[in-house]
């Protein structure tokens, strides 16, 4: 009897081990962030739940240091909700709904922001502007629309001119036809087809979109390419993605990881975090061999690296992410959109360490998504 009740303890510690860090209840692994604590100890917290799994999402860091999150959802096909996180409670609440499902965004000097959308993500035909103002927490249609023969969203987008002026591009598919000076668009995913980007000019003070594109050469025209290289340079985040302390991060998480696709946020001149995807799969190291085979299907553990010592602290393991942001006004990084791989069935009350890796090879296009968020004090 006495074996039978140590067996029995045994197997609720190793069922509780296998809980704790599984992407079902991986949440549990994780402290609870406190946000009455004014002094919280640098590390990796769990915060309340989004409403919503969300993927490919945006966030507006709003002035009383909340921060709202909008984009796509897969909750129940919520695409035009929104939610506000709140640092001081640590909870998401909702927020005003879109009038479009966005995809593009800019920034305007009055502090509002443009949103560029569709009426639908399925197959949006139509692109669209709203403004979100953050002093009334409304989304307003401008009314202002396109007609697109592209069905896929990242095929417009808009940016922010040095002049203050809205550019929206456009793509328009063409077919591989160099001789032809203006061949018609193809339909959208035609095989051998390409696409060019056609721009207008949005004037946002009497809301009115330029009736026709501007074509090079003319006057106010901006090349896509060229303006996107300009924007990467003023900002922080994909400089420092093309600077040489980026490459030696590159190397040494695939020396000392064995990580293949990796993130780094640079929390100042001595930190960086590390998010090493392909490293390990709940808690299990990869086979290198089979690491060859796999792709955006193994969990992301995120490690603390010193610049100056060069020392490499792991700090957790958890399912994937796909976004993050700062907090506004505090050492704080705000973590979502998750994803937690699913095995299937056959082994869905297994130790993981016991499914075969031919099993968990191509998972991530069976991941369900998650609504657990985190933050990381720093």
């Amino acid at each position: 009897m006495k074996n039978v009740k140590k067996l029995f303890i045994i197997f609720l510690l190793i069922f509780g081990i296998i809980i704790s860090t599984s992407g079902c209840s991986f949440a549990g692994g994780v402290p609870k962030y406190n946000p009455k604590d004014p002094n919280p100890k640098p590390g990796l917290y769990r915060v309340g739940s989004l409403h919503h799994e969300r993927r490919q999402s945006w966030v507006i860091h709003l002035d009383n240091g909340k921060i709202l999150l909008y984009g796509y959802s897969t909750g129940g096909n919520k695409f035009k909700t929104t939610e506000i996180f709140d640092p001081s409670t640590g909870k998401f609440t909702y927020g005003e709904e879109q009038n479009y499902v966005p995809f593009s965004v800019v920034h305007l000097d009055d502090g509002r922001y443009l949103i560029l959308g569709s009426s639908s993500p399925y197959a949006p035909r139509d692109k669209c502007l709203e403004i979100y103002d953050p002093n009334i927490n409304k989304f307003i249609d401008t009314k202002v629309c396109i007609d697109d023969d592209n069905y896929c969203a990242g095929d417009a987008s808009i940016y922010k001119l040095k002049n203050n002026n809205i550019a929206l591009y456009k793509s328009r598919r063409l077919p591989l036809d160099k001789k032809k000076s203006e061949p018609k668009p193809f339909k959208p995913f035609k095989r051998g087809s390409t696409s060019v980007y056609d721009m207008y000019l949005y004037d946002i003070k009497n809301n009115k979109l330029s009736d026709k594109p501007i074509k090079k050469g003319e006057k106010g025209y901006v090349d896509i390419e060229i303006l996107i290289k300009e924007l990467e340079k003023e900002n922080p985040i994909l400089s420092f993605q093309n600077s040489n302390e980026f490459s030696m991060l590159q190397k040494i998480a695939h020396e000392k990881l064995g990580s293949y696709i990796n993130r780094f946020i640079k929390l100042n001149d001595d930190k960086v975090l590390i998010i090493a995807k392909g490293c390990l799969d709940y808690g299990v190291p990869i086979d290198r061999i089979e690491q060859k085979k796999i792709k955006y299907s193994w969990f992301s553990p995120i490690y603390e690296y010193n610049l100056k010592d060069k020392t490499l602290i792991p700090l957790n393991q958890f399912t994937r992410f796909s976004e993050w942001k700062f907090v506004k006004g505090k050492n704080m990084i705000l973590f979502y959109d998750f994803y937690i791989p699913w095995y299937g069935r056959k082994y869905e009350n297994q130790d993981p360490k016991n499914v075969p890796y031919k099993d968990r090879m191509y998972r991530g296009s069976a991941a369900v998504k998650s609504k657990h968020a985190y933050v990381y004090v720093y």
